[in-house]
């Protein structure tokens, strides 16, 4: 569904179409107050590469805004490794300052920004893969979130909108609806991520083949 749908589901419900008291932007709003309580109460989840170009003799990169966490960073390609400062000691003899460029292999994070090891000495393109929480969403976003759970989205915002309109008694209809809805799409969740070994922690180093062959 898109946010016009949701909207026009939620105004549907609530027998509230061309009703001004509640905006498309104010919905859109309500949609991304779902989409975080989601993620926060269910564990939802939402996969994003970013790439952005680097830039030679610069290591220091942003970490984008609405990652939770980080699975993977490659330069041109090339997965690189997570260190600690303290390994990043190790590597410039600990000099923080240190301007050696070559081809990146390895990165650390502080501050919500990537520290690249060498300093990247061409300019090719770093991918960022991350687990995410939803745009801040307006009118015309698209949505991030899965399409199987967007039904429970529509419950959210008639959940609000009745709060709004002071309506308790289908406020509370919607509410208890929300929280079951919850409950399953959590199950949901976790099937899927025992499903595909997410929750396994896997050392790769330790590893004795890769999908390629032998290490």
């Amino acid at each position: 569904m898109t946010l016009a749908e949701i909207e026009t589901a939620a105004r549907n419900r609530y027998n509230a179409v061309g009703d001004t008291n509640w905006s498309s932007t104010e919905i859109a709003y309500l949609v991304y107050e779902a989409t975080l309580e989601l993620t926060r109460d269910c564990g939802l989840v939402i996969e994003k590469r970013f790439q952005t170009p680097t830039v030679a003799g610069t290591g220091e990169y942003d970490w984008p805004s609405t990652a939770n966490s980080i699975k993977r960073i490659t330069y041109n390609g090339q997965k690189l490794r997570e260190i600690t400062m303290r390994e990043d000691d190790v590597l410039t003899l600990e000099n923080q300052l240190s301007t050696d460029t070559g081809v990146p292999q390895y990165y650390y994070v502080w501050d919500r920004t990537f520290h690249l090891r060498p300093l990247p000495a061409s300019v090719y393109t770093l991918d960022v893969y991350a687990l995410c929480d939803e745009e801040p969403l307006t009118p015309t976003s698209i949505l991030s979130t899965p399409d199987r759970f967007h039904g429970s989205l529509v419950t959210y915002v008639i959940k609000e909108m009745a709060s709004k309109d002071l309506n308790w008694q289908m406020y509370d209809r919607y509410e208890a609806k929300w929280q079951v809805e919850k409950v399953k799409i959590q199950s949901q969740i976790r099937r899927s991520k025992r499903a595909d070994a997410f929750t396994i922690v896997k050392i790769e180093e330790c590893l004795p083949t890769v999908t390629l062959g032998t290490k």
